[in-house]
């Protein structure tokens, strides 16, 4: 099932809750309206039985001229359909008036065994029998005595239907449904509205991501019109990504470019030496020559290859958990011991001058981030001088200095060393067997350590290399 877009989602919600709001206030506005409708039988029946009690008490009880005067009153309201009613007096049950046709009031009042209300303060019934629906009034009152008559208290039920109210009830529900309905198609329309407008910032961004591809990405424009703040940090956050992959890319063309360039020349290399050998025949010792200049240049293409396969590795390497604490003053101190023989034989002396400091890190990947930098130093510094490891830890950091008293990268090209194949002097890189990789892993390695490497040159100071690793706090003796 394809999933609903964001759009959708929030829209279907925002009906929802439209809906919701719609049906709760029509279900309170149902109710109200009914117990209005109910409100006002209630008060036509409390009008009626004072009109009707006002003429007994005015005309005497069992007179002819209060019986027209109560029928008048009953006839009267033409949206009150009367039930049923009757007036009897209490001592003796005999009843004066009474309407039994559709609802005998008596026979239903006594089956509902109903408790005598107090004087002067009718009570109101609700009426259920069968299909009929009302509302009675039952109501009792004292007419004074009159001469040579005791007073008597009189009993007045009356019967209104409120099939009136539940019918008008009934059709202002399905108004109520049809305007809600009505309102909700709109409301659902004009969010829709809204939404194609607020998101069309959005599809615009959508937009111009679609039309990126590996071959434009460089030349894509960051320029965008006004955007909507909510918006503001997942555009900065595009640009950075767009330019990072540009970055990425432009990096991978160049290395692929001159990874295929620094392997041509080996490769043309061997042919030609393969071919000259092939020509004609020659001396033996001709062809062992042949085949030792060859076997240089394929050694030099596999450490070629070698450190790619390391750079790619690096790429895709992450922190992890396979780190361990190292002492970096003791480590560095062994090495420049393993690298002081080599060191004599190029005519320089390797000076360690180190202190404690522990860092977490591979040793496998810190031993070739500074073998590189000890290598680079003995390849290109002055024969007869010093290289010096130098160490300081501050703060939280520890800072290695490789030192060697060159000084000959001219200042401007200091930045480029730690590219890919960067060299300054190709014919000097070539004769001593560079790749211009060696420094590229070196820094590959301290950025994958949380570190950094700088460079600075000139003839007063020779060349210094700096890395800065974090400090890792002594383990203690398990």
């Amino acid at each position: 099932m394809r999933p609903l877009s964001l759009k959708s989602r929030i829209g279907f919600c925002i009906a929802a809750v439209i809906a919701a709001a719609l049906v709760v206030l029509s279900i309170v506005a149902s109710i109200e309206f009914k117990e209005a409708m109910l409100r006002s039988v209630d008060h036509r029946l409390r009008m009626t039985a004072e009109a009707i009690r006002e003429t007994i008490l005015t005309d005497g009880f069992e007179t002819e001229e209060s019986r027209r005067e109560i029928e008048a009153i009953l006839k009267g309201p033409r949206e009150t359909v009367w039930l049923g009613y009757a007036l009897w007096k209490e001592e003796d049950g005999t009843i004066w008036l009474e309407q039994t046709e559709p609802l005998n009031v008596r026979d239903y009042l006594r089956l509902q065994a109903q408790p005598l209300p107090k004087l002067d303060e009718p009570s109101i019934l609700v009426v259920k029998d069968g299909k009929m629906v009302g509302q009675m009034l039952w109501m009792r009152f004292l007419v004074p005595a009159e001469s040579g008559k005791e007073g008597r208290i009189i009993h007045l039920l009356l019967a209104a239907s409120s099939e009136y109210s539940y019918h008008e009830t009934k059709e202002y529900v399905q108004v109520l449904a049809v305007t809600g309905s009505i309102l909700l198609m709109i409301s659902i329309g004009v969010i829709y509205s809204i939404f194609r407008w607020g998101f069309r910032p959005i599809g615009e961004l959508t937009e111009r991501m679609n039309r990126i591809s590996e071959k434009n990405l460089e030349q894509v424009s960051f320029e965008f019109g006004p955007m909507p703040p909510e918006l503001l940090p997942f555009v900065h956050s595009w640009k950075e990504m767009l330019q990072k992959l540009a970055e990425a890319m432009s990096q991978q063309r160049r290395f692929t470019a001159d990874a295929a360039h620094e392997l041509r020349t080996p490769l043309a290399l061997v042919k030609s030496t393969l071919q000259l050998a092939q020509s004609q025949p020659r001396e033996l010792s001709f062809y062992r020559q042949s085949i030792q200049h060859a076997l240089e240049d394929l050694d030099r293409m596999n450490r070629l290859v070698e450190q790619m396969l390391e750079l790619s590795r690096l790429d895709r390497a992450e922190l992890d958990g396979t780190r361990e604490p190292l002492d970096l003053g003791a480590w560095l101190e062994d090495l420049s011991e393993q690298y002081s023989s080599y060191a004599q034989e190029r005519g320089f002396r390797l000076v360690c001058r180190r202190c404690s400091a522990w860092i977490r890190a591979h040793p496998q990947q810190i031993r070739q981030l500074f073998g590189n930098l000890i290598d680079n130093a003995l390849q290109y510094g002055p024969p007869g001088t010093d290289v010096t490891i130098r160490m300081e830890a501050e703060d939280s950091f520890v800072h290695v200095q490789v030192h060697d008293e060159g000084g000959r990268i001219p200042p401007e090209e200091c930045p480029f060393l730690f590219e890919r194949f960067y060299r300054i002097s190709k014919a000097r890189d070539r004769h001593s067997g560079g790749t211009g990789l060696g420094l590229a892993i070196a820094q590959e390695i301290a950025i994958l350590h949380g570190g950094r490497i700088t460079v600075r040159s000139n003839p007063q100071e020779g060349t210094i290399f700096t890395v800065v690793l974090p400090l890792e706090e002594k383990p203690s003796a398990s």
